[in-house]
């Protein structure tokens, strides 16, 4: 059965750049300084951004792709686990370990700590392949979400102007959703 939400939901194409990838969770019975510390069950997830946005148009029963850079091990993982989840990649080969993370729950507070492990360069060219795709995907989008970290190499400009132009080209309607890393703001 279809619900009224699903009913809605636009075809969705995403484009994701330095994403948080193999999220390992852990939990603890309590943080402790400079200790050994026992974890309990252990789990390893797809995340970041705009993978979590085609994670909740799955389970909202739409359909999205997920376009994203993605290298070494890491990357493997991320499509291996996107791929299990049902949900469609585009991948774009890069040289780099694609960035992953982990959090750890203190269950004594119920408070998660989460670290984020650098993301690789990436240079503008890797940038405008990414973009490339979203402007000659087929069918074209209803929707395009640009989200995620960019990651060092990658100026902030482009990636607003891009999704201007693919909005304002009436192929989609675009939601930037992008945070600049702190070598970014070096650049």
């Amino acid at each position: 059965m279809v619900s009224q939400h699903q009913k809605h939901l636009p075809a969705c194409r995403h484009i994701l750049l330095d994403l948080l990838v193999g999220r390992l969770i852990l939990s603890v019975q309590k943080l402790i300084p400079d200790k050994k510390l026992r974890c309990d069950e252990i789990a390893v997830e797809a995340g970041g951004g705009g993978i979590n946005i085609s994670k909740a148009i799955k389970r909202l029963g739409g359909k999205s792709v997920a376009l994203f850079p993605s290298g070494g091990a890491n990357g493997k993982q991320l499509e291996d686990l996107l791929i299990k989840e049902g949900i469609e990649i585009k991948v774009i080969p890069i040289a780099g370990e694609t960035r992953a993370g982990f959090a750890v729950t203190d269950l004594s507070t119920d408070s998660q700590y989460r670290f984020v492990a650098p993301g690789p360069f990436m240079t503008e060219e890797v940038l405008e392949t990414c973009l490339k795709e979203v402007e000659n995907f087929k069918p074209a989008p209803d929707t395009v979400i640009f989200s995620g970290s960019l990651p060092p190499g990658v100026r902030i400009e482009p990636y607003y102007d891009r999704g201007d132009l693919v909005a304002y080209a009436g192929r989609a309607r675009s939601f930037i959703s992008a945070r600049l890393s702190s070598a970014c703001l070096s650049s």
